[in-house]
């Protein structure tokens, strides 16, 4: 089993183990190593009985942690085959860059320092009917993703802004680089 596990019910979700690793998982600070399962529930008793499992059979389960909505999605994204290239996953309606954004970036610095001549293509993921500030917060990621990719020594010209049609709801929150070689 997993080292986090939650489990979903009608539209809720509630940390049944792992909670030693509950700040981390709120602050999009997991390790690497931390693994993440999301298991759905056909009942709320289902859910009490896994925390059960984990907690012991006579612990109250209103002690359980109910997840926050963004929290659950981003734990599920993860779960995810993710579009090729690098993949920067975002919290719902931020633009921080954390720590994994981070490698994520060195890694994509690294992979166009090595591809010399090609572009280094920077898509945002974008609902086809979204709103207007989703679109907004889209480019402000993208800018702030720009920057940071000079930063550690991508040439500004060699960077390109793309739209990517999200093919659900939630892959809105994220970007992806490609290298498109040169032709």
């Amino acid at each position: 089993m997993a080292d986090i596990v939650l489990a979903e019910y009608s539209g809720r979700t509630w940390l049944v183990q792992g909670e030693q690793h509950l700040d981390d998982l709120l602050a999009n600070t997991l390790p690497p190593h931390v693994t993440t399962e999301v298991v759905s529930c056909e009942s709320k008793s289902e859910v009490v009985t896994l925390w059960r499992n984990e907690a012991g059979p006579d612990e109250d389960s209103s002690a359980m942690w109910l997840i926050h909505p963004a929290v659950a999605t981003r734990s599920r994204n993860a779960l995810r085959p993710q579009p090729t290239g690098h993949v920067l996953a975002f919290a719902q309606w931020s633009a921080s860059l954390d720590d994994a954004a981070e490698e994520v970036l060195a890694d994509a610095a690294a992979m166009a320092g090595r591809e010399t001549g090609g572009q280094l293509v920077i898509a945002r993921h974008a609902a086809a009917d979204g709103p207007a500030l989703q679109a907004d917060l889209g480019n402000l990621r993208l800018g702030l993703i720009e920057a940071r990719l000079v930063a550690l020594g991508v040439d500004a010209d060699r960077l390109v802004r793309d739209v990517i049609k999200a093919e659900t709801p939630d892959q809105v929150e994220l970007v992806t680089l490609v290298m498109r070689p040169a032709t």
